[in-house]
């Protein structure tokens, strides 16, 4: 047998695994193959499950709040902090994941509660801010969260009292300035996982609203709704956030958070690469292994799995991807793709025995791979 050293890199398995339980299944498998020397790093890339895995590294403790979820009710969510840095996860407070699918609503679903978990970081002192953005069930541009920040919305000359998706088409006017001044002194640092526009063919609204629950008439309204939203921000600080890169990232919230607290956008897969030291252990490696959920096209365009994928084609190490199921036609530069079914229609079985699946496709497939 060759004496393999391997390097296990991956994103979470969304809705089914965590980065850590995956890169746990994934090294047990080849433990099993005769594979000894084996380096785990969890890894995410702006998504849900970024804080968690970032606190590991920071060494952040947990602190537990009451926010608003997506739809206004009071729910128990928290962010991390380390001295003056808090981590906090926008899908913790407005993800998706705490809605049903039967209550996806994009034109009613606010971004209220991470606007509260940055005013509690604030409070219990975070002079830094790394405001992970993926995964949120919100297309209101982060009006929501402006709002929580204490930013007011004018219709003329009516205050408005409700910040959503429907409700940025009724906004003519903003006064920013004691959110500005919440603020001052803060850093603030964005990561995100895509680089979509806020509008556009591309945008946040023809894009991202349909996973959301939008049809095809609310993506029409939703879309117009972010363009007078874009319209708005201009008058007040004179940026065009129309086509700015990942402007559109978790409904818009980027290209608002950018033009108005002049947030730093950082891509996420980058930052988590550089900050777990991946790019040495890689390095170090005969094989990589990473995987998400889904492999497909966008997974190559500022996914993690992707950004793994071409450091190794850089270094000319081979990256074997594991996923739930896989949407490419080809191997687009990776050794091989395994996917736990090639059915979409038993995806959702799949995912509900994901441990137990990634351990057996690695035993079976994997290991073999290895040592041939």
């Amino acid at each position: 047998m060759k004496k393999t050293k391997l390097l296990v890199a991956p994103n979470s398995m969304k809705g089914s695994l965590s980065a850590l339980d995956f890169a746990n299944a994934i090294g047990e498998g080849v433990k099993e193959a005769g594979v000894s020397e084996i380096v785990k790093i969890p890894l995410a890339d702006g998504g849900d499950g970024t804080a968690t895995v970032l606190a590991a590294y920071y060494d952040a403790r947990y602190v537990s709040c009451e926010v608003h979820d997506p739809l206004m009710r009071i729910i128990d969510s928290g962010y991390f902090i380390a001295g003056d840095i808090a981590i906090i996860e926008m899908a913790m407070a407005s993800g998706l994941k705490l809605l049903s699918p039967g209550e996806y609503s994009p034109m009613k679903a606010t971004s209220f509660g991470t606007g509260e978990l940055i005013c509690q970081a604030v409070k219990n002192g975070a002079k830094e801010i790394i405001l992970c953005v993926g995964g949120s069930a919100t297309v209101d541009a982060g009006m929501g969260a402006l709002m929580a920040l204490g930013i007011k919305f004018f219709n003329g000359r009516e205050f408005l009292q409700t910040a959503d998706g429907e409700n940025m088409a009724n906004v003519v006017s903003i006064d920013s300035s004691e959110a500005v001044g919440f603020l001052d002194g803060i850093e603030l640092k964005i990561l995100c996982d895509v680089k979509n526009p806020l509008l556009g063919p591309k945008g946040a609204a023809k894009v991202f609203a349909p996973q959301k629950g939008a049809d095809g008439q609310i993506v029409n309204r939703l879309s117009k709704n972010l363009s007078l939203w874009a319209g708005v921000l201009c008058q007040e600080t004179g940026i065009d956030v129309s086509l700015m890169e990942s402007g559109g990232a978790a409904g818009g919230i980027v290209a608002s958070f950018s033009a108005l607290f002049n947030a730093v956008l950082i891509d996420g897969a980058s930052f988590l690469l550089d900050k777990t030291g991946f790019y040495e252990k890689a390095k170090w490696a005969d094989f990589i292994i990473t995987g998400e959920g889904k492999i497909d096209k966008s997974t190559l365009h500022g996914k993690l799995p992707g950004a793994v994928l071409n450091f190794g084609m850089k270094i000319d190490k081979p990256v074997i991807g594991i996923c739930g199921f896989n949407a490419l036609t080809g191997n687009a530069g990776f050794y091989r793709i395994f996917s736990l079914t090639d059915n979409v229609r038993e995806i959702e079985n799949t995912m509900s025995y994901a441990y137990e699946k990634v351990l057996s496709l690695v035993r079976k497939e994997i290991g073999k791979e290895l040592y041939e």
